[in-house]
């Protein structure tokens, strides 16, 4: 049996995993723990009861906690056994940590999968854990995520307006090839939707974000699609469709919210509003996960700040007669209406209906540390297997996002031109599931590259002078400016 390649490990100096742990963890952290501070003064200006407020200082001590043991490079501790019989997940992150070689057992030494997922879940557990309801639904990346919705205003809006065209006029059943074009168009926003990911773009503005998203954006980065197995894609999709039943149906294992999400579902509405797919299911979070991930909340939250952009048009518009406001409030209405019809009715005690032709199913697996080249499977552990028969009988899976990506190939350092099947392994290759992953590249894993091709980025990143110290000219790997979409039929 051939041995696997080995984890990139959080004391490799060139691996990303390095100023991963020792700067962007700790950076992730202070905000997080600065966005609460401002929590607690607004609860203590709304009179909130001194026991919430209190919490909400314990908290704090608990991030700050998190936070040292970070910059001391402690030992990575496993879950108590008190909480553990709580909260039903931790046992699987328990064993996990217990297979670490002694070695690397540290929050700079450790694998850098493993270490991160530990962190994040650590985050999330301060607040499961909160006594008081208020610091028990309290996102604490929910301000970050706000903020970089509505600087995303005007690539909201672009996107609003074209869909507007598109939905205008569908093509005819017979124009399959004028459909395809379209599938194509709505794969590629909803690829580069993943540029915008707030763990990589701490304290970035309008402006740095205006920079990944949008129509110009895009056709600038058209060329940077390493494997481009769209048309794999595709023809699960539309052979779906033509078979009917439940295969008629498309999942997406979501990554970020804000701009991206809504990319998501403006592909999903176009898959619907096409008559492609009779249903899609949308796989968030349960937990706040890594900044920008997904949570079923984010998901409601984004089709009211659709109708906020909206409502925002119609009052310029009424200010200067604008025909390009005009254009737009009715574009964005077009979409938060759809949305809104698709979704069913929302609420804010259970997020989204799941009774609607976009439906939402959580599962912990997706916060889990195991990858789904080992455990996405019929026996796989840690929510694996339901999360498979969650995803079996669709007619296509997305996965979109670097740590989605990541989790497939198991985060082991392949060989570049490694194939993608290969990288994510046989049982997930012959687990019947039909998947594409749509990744912009912001980790070190990559496989599926040409010979020579690792060789010819390495060379063009140091070119035009990014290199930022990586003499070997690794940085591109990082930089989300490349992407693949990588397919996989399940029948290996």
């Amino acid at each position: 049996m051939t041995s696997l390649p080995p984890p990139y490990y959080n004391n490799d100096p060139k691996s990303f995993a390095y100023p991963s742990a020792h700067k962007r963890w700790p950076t992730i952290l202070t905000q997080a723990i600065d966005d609460l501070s401002q929590a607690i003064g607004v609860l203590v200006s709304k009179g909130s009861t001194e026991s919430v407020v209190a919490e909400g200082k314990n908290l704090i001590q608990q991030l700050s906690t998190i936070l040292y043991d970070l910059d001391h490079d402690r030992p990575i501790a496993p879950f108590t056994a008190e909480v553990t019989a709580k909260v039903k997940d931790l046992a699987s992150y328990n064993t996990g940590i217990a297979t670490l070689e002694p070695e690397r057992t540290t929050w700079h030494t450790a694998p850098w999968l493993i270490s991160e997922c530990v962190l994040y879940r650590r985050i999330a557990l301060v607040f499961e854990t909160a006594e008081s309801p208020e610091w028990q639904a309290y996102d604490v990346f929910g301000a970050s995520k706000r903020a970089g919705l509505l600087s995303s205003r005007v690539a909201v809006t672009e996107l609003a307006v074209r869909y507007a065209q598109v939905s205008s006029q569908w093509p005819q059943k017979h124009e399959v090839e004028k459909l395809r074009q379209l599938f194509s168009e709505f794969v590629d926003i909803a690829l580069w939707g993943n540029a915008t990911d707030l763990s990589l773009l701490i304290g970035a503005d309008a402006s740095d974000l205006a920079k990944v998203q949008g129509h110009a954006a895009r056709a600038q980065q058209e060329a940077n699609v390493l494997v481009n197995d769209t048309q794999d894609a595709w023809d699960a999709v539309y052979g779906a469709h033509e078979a009917g039943g439940a295969a008629a149906r498309v999942d997406f294992v979501l990554d970020n919210a804000g701009f991206e999400l809504y990319s998501d579902l403006i592909f999903a509405l176009f898959l619907l509003d096409s008559k492609l797919v009779d249903n899609v299911v949308l796989h968030p979070k349960s937990v706040p996960w890594f900044v920008s991930d997904v949570v079923p909340a984010d998901i409601v939250a984004l089709v009211h700040q659709i109708k906020v952009f909206a409502e925002e048009a119609e009052e310029e518009e009424e200010t200067t007669q604008s025909k390009t406001s005009k254009t737009s409030k009715a574009a964005l209405n077009l979409i938060a209406d759809k949305l809104a019809f698709y979704l069913g009715e929302a609420s804010e005690a259970n997020g989204v209906n799941s009774k609607g032709r976009i439906s939402v199913r959580t599962n912990v697996f997706w916060t889990s540390y195991l990858s789904y080249r080992d455990e996405l499977h019929p026996g796989g552990k840690g929510g694996g297997a339901q999360a498979w028969e969650d995803l079996k009988d669709s007619g296509l899976v997305i996965f979109k996002g670097d740590l989605n990506h990541r989790k497939l190939l198991g985060d082991l350092e392949w060989p570049r031109n490694t194939p993608f099947l290969s990288g994510i392994g046989s049982k997930l290759a012959a687990s019947g599931v039909r998947l594409v992953t749509l990744r912009t590249i912001k980790a070190d894993v990559v496989v599926g590259l040409k010979e020579g091709q690792e060789e010819e980025l390495n060379d063009e990143w140091k070119k035009i002078g990014n290199n930022k110290g990586d003499d070997d000219g690794r940085g591109w790997a990082y930089s989300g400016k490349w992407a693949v979409i990588e397919y996989s039929d399940g029948s290996l």
